[in-house]
């Protein structure tokens, strides 16, 4: 899709085919995902309109990337300590602290996470990577970003939750098969009650103005402290991390806890 291209340049070429051939839908769906990767969210929902007028029977799609882009923007809201993620049972006190951390000053946020992560229980199981057949244990999962720690953002019919690592009894992971999947990674997760549920999971930190390709396209990581030596912000493709090593989040095939059933 970027035939080597930079991603603004790669933009920039595929809005002026799709101006040149309105009607190619082909054009306008490649265009859509160019801004998806790129996080233009506003345009990337304008575009999606006008891909289902032009090819109805997308309907199913255009409107689930729609709801996924909204739940998106819901995101970095969120984010920027403008209002709470969704839950689906009442946030323990760890969790509402890492909420209420998102939107005080930098010392007292450290305060706020510090406090949230001594109050957090570890939660042990085993995961998988990509190619691989072999489990690799663990004693805690959490996310790298300081922010999150043992919170797993799930889009749930399509809306931005908060999930703690340890209400979940397995995630399964989709492998990457298109453009889209290197913004929402799709999965299956199933709760303790055996119950199972189609979701999707950012695959990269909030956007902003700097990110720079590689980390827009999910090729690499990389952190900003948050006013703390320990305590830091992810810049690129999702990062989970053990008590014995980390891993970017779209090699990870299967991750099972210890409390749920394969």
């Amino acid at each position: 899709m970027l035939q080597g291209h930079a991603l603004p340049t790669a933009l920039e070429q595929t809005a002026a085919a799709v101006k040149a051939a309105p009607a190619d839908a082909d054009k306008r769906a490649e265009w859509v995902q160019l801004l998806l990767l790129y996080g233009d969210w506003q345009r990337a929902s304008a575009q999606l309109q006008a891909w289902q007028a032009l090819t109805p029977l997308a309907g199913p799609t255009t409107q689930q990337l729609s709801d996924a882009v909204a739940a998106e923007i819901q995101r970095e809201r969120v984010f920027r300590g403008e209002t709470a993620p969704l839950f689906l049972t009442p946030p323990p006190e760890w969790l509402s602290l890492l909420v209420e951390a998102l939107r005080a000053p930098p010392p007292q946020a450290s305060q706020l996470r510090e406090r949230a992560f001594s109050l957090a229980a570890a939660h042990a199981g085993t995961l998988s990577l990509d190619g691989s057949r072999e489990f690799t244990p663990f004693g805690w999962l959490a996310d790298a970003d300081s922010r999150l720690g043992p919170v797993c953002e799930l889009l749930l019919d399509n809306r931005y939750y908060w999930v703690p690592f340890q209400d979940l009894a397995s995630i399964t992971f989709q492998a990457p098969q298109n453009a889209v999947h290197l913004v929402w990674a799709h999965a299956m997760v199933k709760w303790p009650s055996g119950k199972q549920q189609v979701c999707q999971i950012p695959a990269r930190y909030p956007l902003s103005e700097e990110t720079e390709d590689a980390h827009r396209l999910g090729r690499k990581t990389d952190w900003l402290p948050l006013n703390n030596a320990e305590h830091y912000a992810g810049q690129g493709q999702k990062t989970w991390i053990t008590d014995h090593d980390e891993y970017a989040l779209l090699t990870l095939r299967q991750v099972q806890f210890s409390t749920g059933k394969p």
